[in-house]
Formats: structure tokens, C-alpha cells, sequence
């Protein structure tokens, strides 16, 4: 079909008057929809006929004719423009009269200017007003209407991009408002700066040279990722037919079926083969992009999308749901609800190194960007970007993007079954690559890239999910609260600095994680955090997790947290692995039924830096009153050297705090303490050491004595090679463990140990149950050690 400019303005005169005479019901709406369809079908011929009377890509790009900001209700219009959370929006209007054509693609550049800021910023359509750039304020200016894209900007970049929706940008002028959710402040060059800084919109269009801009470029990388033959094809190609690649699968029959009864008050319907000018309310008519459909969806619609590689084409969400009607993006593979997963993900470790460490698109939906020769994608190349309340996405896999899921400001997300595959820079010419102790602060590395990064998000549901290789952070939530994860698994298994967080809590209170599985495969350098709980998170409860060759930490300012039920291993003998460390002010923490095994140990540090901006101030002590209950710790690594280490990090002089170990149970060290800092107390109760070579090691780095306190309460050492210290019925007892050898170090009937310890409920309720979370005191009284007989 060949396309008609004269057909193709009559078409849109009629929408126009048809738009203008009807009233604003959802039928209305759907014939208009039904209209725009027909459009742009035609336009969609235009864009691969020859005979298309000498329409062609161009792009131009456009400068603002008018910009400014608000700051506290005034505006300013200077050779900047500001943006901040809270106290600053920045309004930029654009001339795009010259687009005599349907636009394809829209970059937004911006440079940053005197201020570098960083954090999540969108750019959104704004209402009509009369503002211009002296009479800007409050009161007139442009509303917030439709998220038109949105990035991240990390610190000390020097501009940065957002990607926009091209479908909802028309010509004539057009009013952008720039907002921040959250991070630093930022300023960016207005147009009344130099040339070459000034903010920039490049439009690629379909239009006419000789009508429009005469130095348009015509664009001869037209590359459509949804439009290629994917048939049976898992090397992360683009998509298109699928016919021949949704019957594999992994195999595993326990993995499918089940959930028949899921469906929507209406059903859209996704395939790389369908069409966009189609109703999509059948799997015959199934639209071709998931945003297609996404941008229909109601609250209690459900958005099926058949398995296939869709591409790099960010997925927006575009209004909310409700409690009681979210809006669900499903994936499946051969029918709907066909994809159940029950506990973690349905594609696992397995399945993944069978597939080489390439995520195919024969399983579920892929998502999937063309991160260029560099190996990284840019900022905002993710795979779903979420601002609206009640959005449900389940079973989708993303691969080589920014992050596979970016949410912030939302409330009531859930998130099932999500996989992601290589997210962030993997460009190995980058500085400090393989450096196993490059920090998030760091330029170098490829310290970018997110799995999960969900950003003042409230009331989730985030469940069997599964993040291979992500750049940075695994599942990062941050300032999120009262949120529920379960069965969530990260895996490095590249070197690269890969993952330098598998999982955190960042200035986020009142979560509950359940069952979190972190895994770092021997072999990869750099160090990493199975689980974080930093700046400022209180109040978080985290029951049951995994985690090799990682350690666990809680630090700055994080209060009164639960954890329990967690098991850290080393298997590489590297120095931090397979221990906890605790720093900067974290106070009343509980830390219940702990293995560490060839670990680091309990490691008390304070700090000489802040990565938390402005939430945390400057915390060097480590903190107070925080409870180790039942701690099983075998074979510490030589470099800690001790069960609990009392690390140098922070200024000299600096207080470890006063900190308890009730029912513990220690073998294998060459020390029971290592000390580079003053210690006010640590308090042993109910305490079974053995093994010990030395009792205490002073100051790694120098001869500088620290002042040191121990109480010792119904503690029992055995085959320790140091004088026994004194204290409260300290023994000297064989502990009589079943097979230590095998790691049972429950008692044996004929333990010495059984019902000689001291009741600890005074200290903390929480000790009233052994490693087993059997009830204590057993019937002989209180056990010394971490179980009970």
C-alpha cells in the first residue's frame, strides 16, 4: 500500500473534527483509538514502500525557544535550569512546527552545569499555558500530564540522555517539565548558555526534506529490534516471527500449567508477530509491542505477552491500578497462565548455564537491548520503567540493559518470576576492571547496572525473582517501606566487578525477606555484599537466606533489625566472605541462628567515609547493644584471624560499642579476638569456644595498645591454647557434639554442656530459642552452645 500525503491529512482533519464533536467516554475513546490505528498502519506502509512519494527518515535536532524554572514558587530564567525533588521542576518549550511527519525516535541531551547532582529524573508532557519565560511561576506553570521517559544520572557525569515516548510527542509547540524523584539536585545549561551545551531534542520523523528542515540527516540506521526473524534463535538477536520458537522450553513440566482461572476484565494479547494496528483482544489480533498494549490496559486488564525477543524497546507504565484491580503485564510460552512459578523462579542456575549464560526467548517473554560494540547500553535503557501504583509484571526476562526493572514513586508493584541477564557496563577496557575492592564511589569499573532497582516504592510484592550479572546491584531497594520480598536469588558467575551489592536495604524501614538466595561463583574477584542493610533502615525483618562467598552487612545508622536463619560460606578462601560486619552508629540489631562458615566472623568497624549523601552524618563508632543469639562460626580465615574482630576502619580512638554473643558456638581460629580499636564491652553468655589458638591479637598495623573489655558468662573453653580468662562458671568441659566433622554440633545426650548455662531472657526475649529454633531451657535447664538437647 502506497502511502498518500493528501490521505494521510485528510485522515488526521477527521480525527481532529471527530475528537472535537465527541464526548470524552471510553467508547469514544476507542473509536478514536480505532482511527489512529488505521493511521498508523498507513504510516507503517509508508515507512518500507518504495512508492512512498519521497517520504524518508530525517532527523533534526531542536533547541528550546523558552526555559525556565520554579524554585519555592518563583521562576527564574537564567543560563541555567534547576531541578530537585520537592523545591524544583525546570519547563522547556519546543518549536517542532518543521515535523511534517509521524515521529519514530526523540532524544532529550541535557548538560550538566555548576551543579552535578545525581538520582532518577523524568521528563513528562506538560499542560498549555500562557507561561513564557518572565511571568513564569507557580500558578502558570505547565501541569505534569504524560511520562514521556525517564533516566538515571549517576555522580559526576557531565550530561546526560532521556529517551521519550515518540508516540506521544506532536508537532506544533511542545512544553517538557523536568522533575526529580529522587538523589542529589542537579543543573543543567539553558539555552541562554553557550552553543554547545544547551539543551538539544533530536527527532528522527518521517517527513519531506524540501518542506521541512533542508540539513536534516537522513537516518540510515533504521534498525527496528522487534522486526527481524528470531525462529529457534537464543544469541540475543532482535525478534520478529516466532512461529518455531515457543514449543521448547525448559522441559520441566513442574514449572507450567496450573493457574487457568487468571483473567482480566479485559485481555490484550502480545506476539513478535502481531500487529500494532490489530484490536489485540485475541491471540489472532494480538498487538506486536508490549507498550501497545500496555498503553490500552485499564485497572483489571491483564496484558499477555507470548514468549519471543521483543527487542530493547522500553516498556512504560502509563496509568494506575487499584488494590483490588492492578494492571498485569503476564508473560507465557505457548497459552496463557501456562508459567506458574510457586517457589523461586521457574528458570533456575541450571537452566541457566545450560543455556551458556545467554537468556533464550523460547521460555518466556526477553527484553533485550542492542548495547552496542561497548558492551553499554545507555542510561534508560531499561527494560520496564514503572511511576504508577498497582502495576503487576510477571514472568519476563531482560538482558544487557541499564536495569531490567526501574521503578520509583510507586505504591502496591509486584514483581514475579523477573530474570535478568547482564545489566550495566561490560565493556572490559574499563579502569579497575577485576579489581576486587573498587568501590560504588568509584569512575571506574563497570560499577553500573541494576537488576531490580525499585526507588520509593511502597507495599510490594517482589517474589521468585532471579538477576544474573548485574553491574551494581542485584535488588536494590531504596527509601521503600513496608514491602514484602520472598524466594529472590542473585548470581554472579562473570568477572568484571560484577555486583558489587546482590541485595540491599537502603534507607528503607518495616520490610519483611524471606528465603534470599546470593550467590558468587569461585573464581570472581571482586569482593561483594550478599545482603546490605545500610543508612538509616530500621525495623526490617529478614528470615531465611543463602549466601557463598559473600558477606553480610548492617551499617550507618540501620536500627533495630531482625535477622535470622541465614548461612554464609566461603568456598574460595578469599578475606571477606562468609562473615557479618556491622559499622558507623547501627544500634539493637539482632542477629538470630547465624552459620558462618570459613568466614570473616562477627566483625565490629566504624568508618571514615559516608555513602548515604545527606541522610547519615559521619558515624565512625560501630555501634551498641546489638545481639548475636546462637551464632554457629567454623574455621575463621587467617587474615580476620578472630571470632570477633574489632576492625580498624575509621579514625583511631573510636568506640566498638557494647555488644553481646549469647549461645554461641565458635571452632577453628587463631584467635578468639582481633582488636584495632577501643572496645567498651562484648558480652559472651552461654558461649562454647573451641579450637582457639590464641585468645587476642592487638592493632594490625601498628603497636598501639587499645583499651579492651571482655565479660565472660557461663562460657566453656575447650582444646583452646591460651590462659582461661576469668568470669561468671567460665569451664573447661568437652562439649561432647554429635560429628563436628559433618558440622553437627548439636549436644550428644552425654554432653557436659546440657543444662549448665545461665537464663539469657533477660537480656533479650530472643534467646528463648536455640539454633533450631527449639524452645530453650530444655528440660535440664539452659545449654551453653547454640543448641539445645
Amino acid at each position: 500500500m502506497n502511502f498518500i500525503p493528501t490521505k494521510f491529512i485528510g485522515l488526521i482533519l477527521f480525527v481532529f473534527f471527530l475528537i472535537f464533536n465527541l464526548s470524552c467516554t471510553k467508547d469514544s475513546d476507542l473509536f478514536k483509538e480505532a482511527v489512529s490505528e488505521d493511521i498508523e498502519k498507513n504510516i507503517g506502509d509508508s515507512s518500507s514502500s518504495e512508492g512512498n512519494d519521497g517520504l524518508t527518515l530525517l532527523t533534526k535536532t531542536f533547541v528550546p525557544v523558552q526555559d525556565a524554572y520554579v524554585q519555592d514558587g518563583q521562576g527564574y530564567d537564567v543560563d541555567i535550569i534547576r531541578i530537585e525533588n520537592g523545591r524544583r521542576k525546570s519547563y522547556l518549550t519546543f518549536d517542532l512546527s518543521e515535523v511534517n511527519g509521524p515521529i519514530e525516535d526523540a532524544k532529550l541531551v541535557l548538560t550538566v552545569s555548576q551543579d552535578a547532582g545525581y538520582g532518577t529524573f523524568e521528563a513528562y508532557e506538560g499542560s498549555d499555558t500562557d507561561w513564557t519565560e518572565e511571568t513564569l511561576n507557580q500558578s502558570n506553570a505547565p501541569q505534569e500530564n504524560l511520562l514521556l521517559g525517564s533516566t538515571i544520572v549517576y555522580d559526576g557525569e557531565s550530561y546526560f540522555q532521556i529517551d521519550l515516548n515518540a508516540n506521544d510527542l506532536i508537532g506544533d509547540l511542545t512544553n517538557i517539565v523536568l522533575i526529580q524523584r529522587d538523589g542529589n539536585d542537579i543543573a543543567v545549561a539553558s539555552r541562554e548558555n553557550v552553543a554547545d551545551v544547551v539543551p538539544k531534542l533530536t527527532l528522527t520523523y518521517l517527513g519531506t526534506p524540501e518542506n521541512g528542515d533542508q540539513n536534516a540527516e537522513e537516518n540510515t540506521d533504521n534498525n527496528d529490534n522487534s522486526g527481524s526473524d528470531d525462529s529457534n534463535n537464543n544469541d540475543g538477536g532482535s525478534s520478529g516471527d516466532d512461529s518455531n520458537n515457543n514449543d521448547g522450553g525448559s522441559g520441566d513440566d513442574s514449572n507450567t500449567g496450573g493457574n487457568s482461572d487468571r483473567t482480566g476484565d479485559t485481555n490484550y494479547f502480545v506476539r513478535v508477530d502481531g500487529d500494532n494496528s490489530n484490536d489485540g483482544l485475541t491471540e489472532a489480533t494480538a498487538f506486536r509491542t508490549i507498550q501497545r498494549a500496555v498503553d490500552h490496559a485499564e485497572p483489571g486488564d491483564i496484558v499477555w505477552v507470548k514468549a519471543g525477543n521483543y527487542g530493547g524497546a522500553t516498556v512504560f507504565s502509563r496509568r494506575n491500578g487499584t488494590a483490588s484491580k492492578p494492571i498485569r503485564i503476564i508473560g507465557y510460552q505457548n497459552a496463557p497462565n501456562d508459567i506458574v512459578s510457586d517457589v523461586f523462579s521457574t528458570y533456575t542456575r541450571e537452566d541457566f548455564n545450560s543455556d551458556g549464560e545467554v537468556l533464550p526467548n523460547n521460555i518466556m517473554p526477553l527484553i533485550q537491548t542492542d548495547r552496542g560494540s561497548d558492551n553499554d547500553p545507555d542510561p534508560g535503557d531499561n527494560a520496564f520503567t514503572i511511576n504508577h501504583d498497582y502495576i503487576w509484571i510477571e514472568n519476563f526476562m531482560g538482558q544487557y540493559n541499564d536495569m531490567t526493572v526501574r521503578a520509583s514513586g510507586t505504591k502496591g508493584l509486584t514483581l514475579i518470576n523477573i530474570v535478568s541477564n547482564e545489566t550495566g557496563n561490560w565493556d572490559p577496557t574499563n579502569p579497575q576492571w577485576n579489581d576486587p575492592v573498587t568501590y560504588a564511589e568509584s569512575t571506574g569499573g563497570n560499577l553500573s547496572g541494576h537488576g531490580l532497582r525499585l526507588s520509593n516504592c511502597d507495599e510490594m510484592l517482589v517474589k521468585n525473582c532471579i538477576v544474573f550479572n548485574a553491574g551494581h546491584v542485584g535488588i536494590d531497594l531504596i527509601s521503600s517501606d513496608n514491602n514484602t520480598l520472598e524466594n529472590n536469588t542473585v548470581v554472579v558467575t562473570k568477572d568484571g566487578n560484577p555486583t558489587d551489592y546482590h541485595q540491599t536495604l537502603w534507607s528503607s524501614d518495616n520490610n519483611v525477606v524471606r528465603n534470599f538466595v546470593s550467590i558468587r561463583k569461585t573464581g570472581v574477584s571482586h569482593q561483594s555484599r550478599a545482603y546490605a542493610i545500610k543508612c538509616d533502615s530500621n525495623n526490617n525483618l529478614i528470615e531465611g537466606g543463602y549466601a557463598e562467598n559473600l558477606r553480610f552487612q548492617c551499617y550507618f545508622n540501620s536500627d533495630d533489625n531482625v535477622f535470622k536463619d541465614i548461612t554464609l560460606i566461603s568456598t574460595t578462601g578469599q578475606i571477606n566472605e562468609g562473615g557479618v560486619q556491622i559499622f558507623g552508629d547501627s544500634n539493637r540489631n539482632a542477629f538470630i541462628n547465624f552459620k558462618m562458615y570459613n568466614s570473616g566472623g562477627i566483625m565490629f568497624l566504624g568508618s571514615n567515609y559516608s555513602e548515604c549523601e545527606s541522610r547519615v552524618s559521619f558515624a565512625p563508632t560501630a555501634g551498641s547493644n546489638n545481639l548475636f543469639i546462637n551464632p554457629v562460626i567454623k574455621n575463621i580465615h587467617p587474615w580476620h584471624g578472630g571470632f570477633i574482630e574489632f576492625m580498624f576502619l575509621g579514625p583511631d580512638g573510636d568506640d566498638a560499642g557494647t555488644n553481646y554473643v549469647i549461645g554461641g558456638t565458635f571452632d577453628g581460629a587463631p584467635y578468639l579476638f582481633k582488636q584495632d580499636r577501643p572496645v567498651e564491652n562484648i558480652i559472651l553468655i552461654n558461649t562454647s569456644i573451641n579450637n582457639v589458638t590464641d585468645g587476642f591479637k592487638t592493632s594490625r598495623d601498628n603497636n598501639t595498645s587499645y583499651s579492651f573489655n571482655a565479660t565472660y558468662d557461663h562460657v566453656n573453653f575447650h582444646n583452646v591454647a591460651f590462659s582461661i580468662p576469668s568470669g561468671t562458671n567460665v569451664t573447661t568441659l568437652n562439649p561432647g557434639f554429635n560429628n563436628p566433622m559433618t558440622d553437627d554440633y548439636t549436644l550428644s545426650s552425654n554432653s557436659q554442656l546440657i543444662g549448665i548455662g545461665v537464663n539469657a531472657s533477660s537480656i533479650s526475649n530472643l534467646s528463648a530459642i536455640d539454633h533450631n529454633n527449639n524452645p530453650r531451657p530444655s528440660s535440664s535447664g539452659w545449654s551453653i552452645g547454640a543448641f539445645e538437647n
